[in-house]
């Protein structure tokens, strides 16, 4: 892939991890967003529609049966916003919200990446569990669409692959809407059973949808989850399985069942220890802002400050 001699980049404030955009090197406006070396999200400046990720075309899919017209959606995990995009152009008029714990990327993808015109988004930096239930919110008080992207393996964040998340992600639904998850995984999908069964206890209808070899279990790569109140039938399934991109493959509510057998559902931290992490950072965040030592042990404002958030939650 080519690179440009000095692409734009960015420290990420909260984990000092480095964001840069490089062209994709096929030629014409194409270009890939990295995070720490890793190659995260791509754009087609000239086509907003264009998807080259094949999990994220599954999930492109996913948003192709949802009624016609504007929808609400939630995209917790912002990367590139590149469903954001393709959702602004497929359906004109649709609100959307993207949450990203890492608030400086939004803009830095914004100012180099421009969004299509007329997109009508608004956007949180924040937990992705804190923010979600404020999201449908600011879209009036539930979303057709959660799409969440924050996995990287079992390094994902704990509190976000619980049950109890699920179910929180599921009160942030309308009665119809859709959750879509990717999941990245390696043999022997451990992880992604765990979620798959975590799903399966929040949701009444829950389906996979994947390259066809990865049911095998045997190799590394991305599967999607689909989750709803409303049925998910196998003519369903099969309608978006035949969309691609193939060799494609999905399992039913049953077979999903069977495929996540032997591995229990992620609970909640009793403790709620994500919680203070969440504080944590939101102090580490203020002190960046104010331009202080981020590292510098809770003063007495910090506290203060918390405590005003908490009253007027």
């Amino acid at each position: 892939m080519a690179a440009r001699k000095n692409p734009p980049s960015i420290r990420l404030p909260l984990s000092g991890t480095t964001a840069s955009i490089e062209p994709d090197g096929w030629g014409g406006e194409g270009f890939v967003l990295f995070i720490g070396g890793a190659e995260q999200s791509h754009v087609d400046l000239t086509d907003q529609t264009r998807i080259v990720y094949e999990y994220l075309y599954r999930i492109s899919n996913v948003v192709d049966t949802l009624p016609a017209g504007p929808i609400r959606a939630v995209h917790l995990g912002a990367g590139a916003m590149t469903l954001p995009r393709y959702i602004a152009v497929m359906r004109p008029g649709s609100p959307q919200v993207v949450v990203d714990i890492e608030w400086g990327l939004l803009s830095f993808v914004e100012e180099h990446l421009p969004l299509p015109e007329g997109t009508d988004l608004q956007r949180i930096g924040d937990d992705a569990r804190v923010a979600v239930g404020f999201a449908a919110h600011l879209l009036g008080g539930a979303a057709d669409l959660i799409v969440l992207d924050v996995f990287a393996g079992a390094d994902a964040p704990q509190h976000l692959t619980t049950t109890g998340f699920y179910r929180e992600v599921a009160d942030a639904l309308d009665d119809d809407g859709v959750l879509a998850v990717n999941v990245g995984d390696d043999p022997p999908l451990t992880f992604f059973r765990g979620q798959a069964a975590a799903l399966l206890e929040a949701f009444e209808h829950v389906v996979a949808l994947a390259e066809a070899p990865m049911f095998s279990g045997e190799h590394p790569g991305n599967l999607v989850l689909v989750a709803s109140r409303r049925p998910l039938n196998r003519r369903w399934l099969n309608d978006v399985v035949a969309q691609g991109p193939h060799p494609a493959s999905g399992l039913d509510r049953d077979e999903l069942v069977d495929f996540a057998a032997g591995v229990p559902a992620p609970e909640d931290d009793p403790e709620q220890r994500w919680r203070r992490a969440h504080t944590d950072r939101q102090q580490r965040l203020r002190r960046l802002v104010q331009g202080l030592d981020p590292d510098a042990p809770a003063t007495e404002e910090d506290d203060a400050g918390d405590g005003d958030r908490e009253a007027g939650d």
